[in-house]
């Protein structure tokens, strides 16, 4: 994992990448498990009281692709209450 935080104040990005081999039931019978990726991009920013990210996934295995993302932006509107937003989608290929 990642983050490099931008000269714009406030603004980061981050990444995450991460291979393995699969060890479930049926996938631990066979004699060489399947590998699997997955491979994330963030951003986030914060001005003040307003705060904005966002997150995209990709997650492979041989019998499986996962594609997410979401969006959130919220405000803090006093010192223990926040307002947030959110859009979210995920694909199952």
């Amino acid at each position: 994992q990642l983050w490099l935080t931008t000269p714009i104040p406030g603004v980061r990005f981050g990444a995450h990448a991460m291979r393995f081999r699969l060890n479930d039931r049926i996938s631990a019978l066979q004699p060489l498990r399947p590998r699997a990726t997955v491979v994330t991009g963030s951003v986030d920013g914060t001005w003040g009281r307003v705060t904005v990210r966002g997150e995209a996934t990709r997650q492979n295995t041989p019998a499986l692709r996962y594609d997410a993302w979401y969006a959130q932006a919220g405000v803090k509107l006093h010192e223990k209450l926040s307002v947030w937003v959110q859009n979210e989608q995920a694909d199952a290929y």
